[in-house]
């Protein structure tokens, strides 16, 4: 039977330097020119994340979530105010973040340790073979994937696949990882395994985790904290709308969570609410009561 990360959960990474900040965002806004002139897509997003915190950001489709995840990268820049990981601001393509994305983009044509591999420094990818090597055994152990290292993603499953994403994203031993729908082309049932790896990686390697998901019961397994991004209408009559956070969430209990958790329930249900969706909570409580 292959061995799975539950195995590994000792096989904690070495840290290359001590951490004690996170990511601090300050009065950030996002505008973009447009044909029929400047769209406010962020506006005064305020934000401070604890070093080995996990916080999921969910919202409606168009309310900022992917631009400030970009921002967040240094794959975009604020239009106004600044942000900040470790204590020093992101001016660019920022080596102290990695990303994680939807579909797991691995090269076919290179085995799962090569595509992790890619991740690697460059000074440890090239000067330090031997070095780089042990990096990429040590992330396919954390991972449960040491018996797939010589195979080519064409060879493996999906959530096999999504695995040697996340190793190749802590390749680098990031500040801060950013996973961007991560789970959401799988089944329900390889999903909730990999919110279970996700956790077990944390454990091991705890690092800063910036989630974005439209999986309200994701957030609340996963996270520290849930922000709630919200598109607020800013002009009458028209489609204009520019996000900000509309509420925060503190998570109560330890993880892993029970996901029964009548707690977790009862969140779910303002959270649902918060992002416009009936849960039909009301409803059902006086069919039973009658």
């Amino acid at each position: 039977m292959p061995a799975t990360v539950l195995d590994f959960a000792d096989a904690r990474l070495p840290e290359t330097a001590p951490r004690t900040e996170g990511v601090l965002l300050d009065g950030v806004s996002r505008t973009f020119p447009t044909a029929r002139g400047s769209r406010e897509v962020l506006r005064g997003v305020d934000l401070d994340v604890r070093h080995g915190e996990i916080v999921a950001i969910v919202g409606p489709s168009g309310c900022g979530k992917s631009t400030l995840l970009r921002m967040l990268g240094g794959l975009d820049a604020p239009t106004s105010g600044s942000i900040r990981v470790g204590g020093a601001p992101v001016t660019d393509t920022d080596a102290r973040t990695a990303v994680a994305f939807q579909e797991p983009r691995l090269l076919a044509w290179r085995t799962l340790a090569q595509n992790v591999q890619l991740g690697l420094p460059r000074s440890t990818r090239g000067g330090n073979k031997r070095e780089g090597g042990e990096r990429v055994r040590q992330l396919l152990e954390l991972v449960g994937l040491s018996h797939a290292a010589d195979q080519k993603p064409r060879e493996v499953s999906g959530g096999m696949a999504q695995r040697a994403s996340l190793a190749r994203a802590l390749a680098r031993n990031p500040e801060v990882l950013l996973l961007d729908e991560p789970f959401g082309a799988l089944d329900a049932l390889t999903r909730l395994r990999m919110q279970d790896l996700l956790l077990d990686i944390h454990a091991a390697q705890p690092t800063t985790v910036i989630l974005v998901t439209h999986d309200v019961e994701e957030a609340l397994f996963l996270a520290d904290r849930v922000l709630l991004l919200r598109s607020l209408d800013t002009t009458p009559n028209t489609d204009a709308s520019v996000g900000s956070i509309a509420r925060t969430i503190v998570v109560p209990g330890d993880r892993p969570r029970d996901r029964a958790d009548h707690a977790l329930t009862e969140l779910r249900a303002e959270l649902l609410q918060g992002l416009g969706v009936d849960t039909h909570h009301h409803h059902n409580h006086s069919e039973e009561t009658r």
